[in-house]
């Protein structure tokens, strides 16, 4: 098993474009912090740019501020095949945080998964 090493999300607001991927597991590069929340998280999309997928979250924080306020976004990087994605994810939920977050996100056009951590 690899080592996960822990990498924040740096996030400037900027115009983007939604292009999602389906990815199944693989490695991760890097992972969420560490919570006691009730081990939740949801994801936004895979995609093939780090920078795009930072993007991706901090235009759901400003569209979707209030579910999205106290959680904490960040990538993973995944391999599938010979290509790396970058999943846009937010740690910090229990399953209904997440899944209120999740409609959210909808109404507002993001793609959006709960996911159990």
């Amino acid at each position: 098993m690899q080592a996960v090493q822990m990498q924040p999300a740096q996030i400037e607001p900027a115009a983007i474009d939604r292009h999602t991927a389906n990815v199944q597991t693989a490695h991760a590069y890097s992972a969420p912090p560490v919570h006691s929340h009730g081990g939740w998280m949801i994801q936004i999309g895979a995609f093939d740019d780090e920078g795009e997928a930072k993007q991706h979250l901090s235009e759901a924080q400003i569209k979707v501020h209030g579910p999205l306020a106290a959680k904490d976004p960040f990538t993973e990087r995944v391999q599938k095949g010979d290509k790396a994605l970058y999943r846009a994810r937010f740690a910090g939920f229990d399953k209904s945080t997440a899944e209120a977050a999740c409609r959210a996100l909808k109404r507002s056009d993001f793609e959006c998964m709960p996911l159990k951590d």
